[in-house]
């Protein structure tokens, strides 16, 4: 992936929400620094909070696997730093990060 232009370190500040339930996406995060919280119904009156994921977790696969909508939405706890991994680098991702 090295030399990719669209391989992208993101940067997010706390409170800052990344990716919403519903919304599809072409991509997903590896957590570098920092944590996120995953909630279901992010923001409503039945909001569920999931679980945190901190560094060397992956996020938003389900979505961009599935090209379904996400499953839930996910927030910045932290400042964090995440790898973007597009469906394209997914394969050579999962080759060196076994």
């Amino acid at each position: 992936m090295a030399g990719n232009e669209k391989s992208l370190m993101r940067m997010c500040q706390d409170g800052e929400i990344i990716m919403k339930q519903g919304d599809s996406c072409n991509e997903m995060y590896k957590i570098l620094s920092g944590k996120v919280g995953i909630y279901f119904n992010y923001g409503e009156d039945n909001e569920y909070f999931l679980g945190t994921l901190s560094e060397q977790r992956c996020f938003g696969d389900v979505s961009m696997l599935t090209k379904k909508g996400s499953p839930y939405t996910v927030v910045a706890k932290s400042s964090v730093m995440m790898m973007r991994i597009t469906s394209e680098q997914f394969e050579d991702f999962i080759i060196n990060n076994t």
